[in-house]
């Protein structure tokens, strides 16, 4: 069995990484995957970049659509909490051991791994811009859930403690990063790439994510005007979307990550039954998003997930449902509301027709109910003004605008952070286009802000500052 990535790593986590906890614990995860293809230890053999580049990617899954996601849905109005640890994290009780497995996916997890492929692979622009888009995409998620984050001093030799940066650094850090990324993959030899379980090794998808991602990150800096530029080089055909595709990979049957939740250790405990979502979503309910020009019922039963019989879930959780990352749909609603923004709501509006048009068209996401009706009409500017059909009181028409992307961007997006993003980002100062979903907790007079910092984290780095808990506001949105 060749195992140099994995007796690689064991070296180099014992000198360079964040805490000891993640070295066994990554290790133990490492073993479990299967680390096949790489050299032993001595070997003078190239560099076999497939074990990182695969394992790396199937961590920043679990970053981007595990645990802590459903998380961030319970505390948005997309998920319910039903019964045990989930039923406590629904009325915002988490512990710090809670963000351990996230912390674990992406430092020794992903972040690692693709630094290993940037060190070893200088001259091959096609595997290092893909492996710095990568890791701007694991740090940028992990500078928005948690704030100040280690990063300038990781994997730095002699450095065991490194430090906290700033969440606004790290943002600034990371665009600079996708920059380079761009700028490699702009210039890289085309190959295909069997163990990029994304994307094979195409270039082309690939600068598109990049540009997705900038704008998905200027975005949260409230930075509208580069948001909209960058993502008019973004997603362009929903082809193109960033998905996780369940297939089975390097002989490991890959489900559904919910599906795998509801099947395993979180049975019964989380779905979308009496949630907001649920609601927007029901042409009989009082917040009902439905009327002349939109048709719901399809796009509801989607969405549902049955969180007591996993097997009977055939839209969004079936085990075989792929589940959208950085997808053709965000960019289109970031240029929509950054368009709106910088521009006016025509230019917004030309973003929003058009993903309604691909709504409409019945392609978007799977139909469970053949009978249901699907209804996205086009939109006219005079359907915003005061009395119009998209603003029935009577607000200034680009705040009805506006408000109407949001809540699209929090129905389209579901299964990614961007709810609890867009909810955080718009309360101080967009508060009457945000989504208005009700507390959880009776009594609660703040929603969550941020996820506590790794115990692991806290107990292994003294550089960890004291952790501000989950009320105190990230940099971004102060």
């Amino acid at each position: 069995m060749n195992t140099e990535p994995l007796a690689k790593l064991k070296s180099d986590f014992m000198k360079k990484i964040v805490t000891v906890f993640f070295v066994g614990a990554f290790l133990a995860l490492a073993a479990s995957c299967g680390f096949l293809d790489g050299n032993k230890p001595g070997d003078k053999q190239p560099f076999n970049p497939e074990a990182y580049f695969r394992e790396g990617m199937l961590a920043n899954i679990e970053v981007q659509i595990g645990h802590i996601q459903r998380i961030s849905a319970l505390w948005s109005g997309q998920l319910g909490g039903y019964t045990g640890s989930y039923r406590l994290l629904y009325d915002y009780n988490i512990t710090s051991e809670e963000t351990n497995s996230i912390w674990l996916q992406a430092y020794p997890g992903s972040i690692t791994l693709l630094r290993e492929v940037r060190n070893n692979m200088q001259d091959d622009l096609l595997h290092r811009g893909i492996a710095k888009v990568m890791e701007a995409y694991v740090v940028g998620t992990l500078t928005s859930v948690f704030g100040d984050i280690p990063y300038s001093e990781i994997l730095r030799p002699n450095v065991s403690n490194p430090k906290f940066d700033s969440q606004l650094v790290i943002y600034d850090a990371i665009q600079d990063l996708l920059d380079e990324g761009i700028a490699d993959l702009e210039t890289a030899s085309p190959q295909v790439l069997d163990y990029d379980i994304y994307f094979k090794g195409n270039i082309q998808k690939w600068i598109e994510t990049a540009h997705t991602l900038k704008a998905r990150f200027f975005l949260h800096a409230k930075d509208y005007s580069n948001a909209f530029s960058s993502a008019q080089n973004g997603i362009s055909s929903p082809d193109n979307s960033l998905k996780f595709y369940p297939a089975l990979i390097s002989g490991t049957a890959r489900q559904n990550t919910f599906f795998e939740a509801l099947s395993g250790a979180y049975a019964a405990q989380v779905g979308t039954r009496d949630t907001y979502l649920m609601d927007l979503l029901d042409s009989n309910a009082s917040n009902s998003r439905n009327h002349a020009k939109t048709k719901e019922a399809a796009r509801r039963a989607f969405l549902s997930i049955d969180e007591i019989y996993p097997s009977n879930n055939l839209g969004y959780s079936a085990s075989d449902e792929p589940q959208g990352m950085v997808t053709y749909e965000e960019n289109l609603l970031i240029l929509a509301e950054t368009a709106g923004r910088v521009q006016d709501i025509t230019s917004g509006l030309a973003y929003l027709n058009q993903l309604r048009d691909f709504l409409d068209s019945g392609a978007a996401f799977r139909k469970v109910n053949q009978s249901d009706p699907i209804v996205y009409d086009a939109f006219t500017t005079d359907d915003f003004l005061s009395g119009g059909i998209e603003n029935k009181d009577g607000i200034n028409p680009l705040r009805a605008f506006l408000r109407e992307v949001i809540e699209e961007r929090y129905v389209s997006c579901f299964g990614s952070y961007a709810a609890f993003d867009d909810a955080r980002r718009l309360r101080k100062s967009d508060e009457d286009v945000r989504v208005p979903f009700p507390f959880n907790k009776p009594g609660a007079t703040a929603f969550p802000e941020r996820f506590p910092i790794a115990q692991a984290e806290q107990s292994n780095n003294v550089n960890a500052p004291a952790d501000p808990g989950i009320y105190a506001k990230t940099a971004v949105n102060q």
